[in-house]
């Protein structure tokens, strides 16, 4: 991808490669979301451990990005503070305290870490990155795992009160991708009448999957809230507000993409791209609906 020069538009995709295409991406999410789901449902040191692949994978995916960048940020740096905000997490009661330690560790330890590139042109761009893409990667998960709580479950345990973190986190999960969702078709319906959302950045995005997609999201969070017994309005509100940041997180994503180069994060999703592209926009989301819940009481 180029930074702000205007190309000719590819020649568009066969009729036959875009059905494969949409069918590869079926598969994928058939296969993926029930695994998800699970570890959802299981919490605890188990989802802990989803995530934690997770991170490691996304992080992986940025450095093979940042390769094609003139920033070479310390990423191996960058995991070891977004895995602690994770272990964080897990331990509830001492966040606060802990959190303030790590970030000072993590200020003091990052600076000297690049020391050895003086007279470096990007180094001070360099530890910017660094300390950034462990807040863009570790803060969001930290966060489901927040919501989810520490109510472990165990496969045989399939109760009738299904607890209230996992409503939480599927309200990330399943209201995120439905936006997605209706933000790709509703997006591609309007194709050739369409008014550009972002060209610069995701020539893709347009204001009319915006729209269709946060409707999308506003129908999922009605229907997901209920069992949180959340007034109508409010999870309508929180719906409107996911969207956008839905949309805010692909567009992030897009723009470390477009430095870099490229079209996809990686390919280890069939008909998705990498990891980082299938999480993007629940990595804003899952911020949004955390602060939801600690205004709302959870």
């Amino acid at each position: 991808m180029q930074h702000a020069k205007h190309h000719p538009e590819e020649p568009e995709a066969p009729a036959v490669h875009k059905r494969s295409s949409l069918g590869m991406r079926t598969l994928t999410v058939c296969i993926g979301l029930p695994i998800v789901l699970v570890f959802v449902w299981l919490g605890g040191w188990a989802m802990f451990a989803l995530l934690g692949l997770v991170l490691v994978l996304m992080t992986l995916e940025l450095r093979s990005l940042m390769r094609r960048t003139p920033s070479q940020p310390s990423l191996w740096f960058s995991l070891l503070v977004a895995f602690f905000l994770l272990v964080l997490a897990m331990f509830p009661q001492q966040r606060t305290f802990l959190l303030e330690i790590g970030i000072g560790v993590a200020l003091l330890l990052s600076f000297p870490l690049l020391f050895s590139r003086l007279p470096a042109q990007n180094a001070l761009s360099d530890w910017g990155l660094t300390l950034a893409f462990a807040l863009y990667l570790g803060w969001p998960l930290s966060c489901l795992l927040l919501l989810r709580g520490d109510q472990a479950e165990q496969f045989y345990a399939l109760r009738a009160d299904i607890p209230r973190g996992v409503w939480w986190v599927l309200l990330v999960l399943l209201g995120t991708w439905s936006f997605d969702t209706g933000a790709f078709y509703i997006g591609r319906a309007f194709r050739g009448h369409q008014h550009p959302l972002a060209a610069q950045i995701s020539p893709g995005k347009n204001w009319e999957g915006l729209i269709g997609g946060t409707c999308c999201a506003v129908v999922s969070c009605i229907i997901l809230t209920r069992p949180l017994e959340l007034p109508w309005y409010l999870a309508a509100l929180l719906g409107v507000v996911l969207g956008c940041a839905g949309m805010c997180g692909d567009l992030s994503e897009s723009f470390i993409k477009r430095q870099a180069h490229a079209k996809n994060s990686g390919t280890m999703l069939p008909g998705h791209g990498g990891i980082l592209d299938r999480c993007d926009s629940i990595l804003f989301g899952s911020i949004i609906v955390y602060i939801f819940s600690v205004l709302v009481g959870g």
